[in-house]
């Protein structure tokens, strides 16, 4: 549906404005893969996925409030 197109195409360009180091982060997080996968796949700690989409969500609300998408 239409929905899910503009809804996808907008979390492409939020992906896409993160710094490169913290895409494939948010990738495997969009995916549904849980930290504990996202750790075991990236090969770091569960603490590093934690801290790296604590700094996503920071990012993404600003980015949000800059779109007016809040």
């Amino acid at each position: 549906p239409l929905e899910q197109l503009v809804l996808d195409e907008n979390m492409a360009q939020y992906v896409e404005r993160l710094p490169d180091d913290l895409r494939s982060f948010a990738g495997l997080f969009l995916a549904g893969l849980t930290q504990e996968e996202i750790a075991e796949r990236l090969e770091c700690s569960r603490r590093t996925v934690i801290r790296k989409m604590k700094v996503i969500r920071e990012l993404w609300i600003e980015l949000a409030h800059e779109q007016g998408d809040l």
